[in-house]
């Protein structure tokens, strides 16, 4: 499978984790349609910074709905 996307945004938390925003335009709330890319994301991000992947969340922020769940 190949995945093209990038990430939205990217932040250290004060407890030294990282979380991943992933923005959204959809309609409908579909999270199970994000998850592998979030599980990609997860993995890249935590080889560009250094960190195991337990220590990055991803969300998703379903705009149309205003909407943050957690992947």
């Amino acid at each position: 499978t190949l995945w093209t996307g990038s990430i939205d945004l990217i932040y250290q938390k004060a407890d030294g984790s990282y979380q991943i925003i992933d923005y959204k335009s959809d309609s409908q709330v579909d999270v199970e349609k994000y998850r592998r890319q979030q599980d990609c994301y997860r993995v890249a991000a935590a080889k560009m910074l250094g960190v195991p992947k337990d220590k990055i969340d991803c969300k998703l922020w379903f705009m149309k709905t205003n909407q943050f769940i957690s992947v």
